[in-house]
């Protein structure tokens, strides 16, 4: 899906900047396609409507490329690209925020990634909790692992 104009995108291309991505990681802003971005996170946030049933990796890596978005939009200088991309994925973070759990709970695998990628609840809500509406292979990761009072209660109250 295109959301930005191709102004817009060359005004990425053309900038590049490298974007600090995690430790010892970074990507040109001539490598980022912020269209697909906020694709994969909009596909992610719809399957999650309907119940998301990929493992815990699998969920951890579409967090991983709100936190790339996110990346970008604290990095990246042309503020009115920034403010573009904003207004897009407001609404999509919205609707992803009404479908969290457990908002207690670093879904990034707890403390230590946490502290490493400064995920903190206020800058990047999306690492915190799990859908509420889990299934498959993600809802039995996290009843083997008892990663989330919310479904392990459920289980346990049975």
């Amino acid at each position: 899906m295109k959301y930005l104009s191709d102004s817009d995108k060359k005004a990425i291309y053309n900038e590049k900047k490298m974007i600090y991505i995690g430790p010892g990681n970074f990507i040109s802003t001539s490598e980022i396609n912020i269209d697909d971005d906020i694709t994969d996170w909009n596909n992610f946030v719809n399957k999650c409507v309907e119940g998301y049933n990929l493992g815990m990796d699998d969920y951890i890596y579409e967090l991983a490329i709100r936190n790339a978005l996110q990346d970008f939009l604290d990095q990246f200088p042309n503020k009115t690209v920034v403010e573009k991309v904003n207004q897009i994925i407001k609404p999509i973070d919205e609707k992803f925020k009404q479908l969290l759990v457990d908002t207690d709970v670093c879904a990034w695998w707890g403390e230590r990634n946490e502290n490493i990628y400064k995920l903190t609840k206020e800058k990047r809500f999306w690492n915190w909790g799990i859908v509420k509406n889990a299934k498959g292979e993600l809802l039995e990761d996290i009843l083997e692992n008892e990663l989330f009072p919310y479904y392990v209660n459920k289980r346990d109250n049975k």
